[in-house]
């Protein structure tokens, strides 16, 4: 019986995940880039409105070939929760993938979120 060391055990395959090309670029020929089904709003904190924050939060997200988000990172924190409620709402939705001549393909997407509180009156 062969025993894993805990080095084999954090090993994740790799894939080679594209990015989005330029739109003038030849590698966008024919590409449609990842898209959601629904777009759902990330929340804007209360922490976030006690402090009257305006912000902009970017996240990178890998979608694989099925349309399930692969991973996430963000590139542009915010704080008072922000972060967490972009990533918990890219999560939440559902993708269909990139598609290259009609086959899917995994794809790298950046993301941008803008925060601003609204004035209730």
């Amino acid at each position: 019986m062969k025993t894993t060391t805990a080095t084999e055990s954090h090993l994740v395959p790799q894939i080679n995940i594209e990015e989005v090309p330029d739109e003038k670029s030849p590698a966008a020929a024919g590409l449609k880039p990842p898209i959601p089904y629904r777009r759902l709003k990330p929340e804007y904190t209360s922490a976030a409105a006690l402090y009257d924050t305006k912000a902009t939060v970017d996240l990178e997200a890998d979608v694989g070939l099925d349309g399930k988000i692969i991973a996430t990172r963000i590139v542009r924190w915010a704080g008072f929760g922000l972060d967490e409620s972009v990533e918990a709402a890219v999560r939440s939705m559902n993708w269909r993938p990139a598609m290259r001549n009609g086959k899917p393909l995994p794809m790298r997407i950046l993301l941008r979120y803008n925060f601003t509180k609204l004035d209730k009156q």
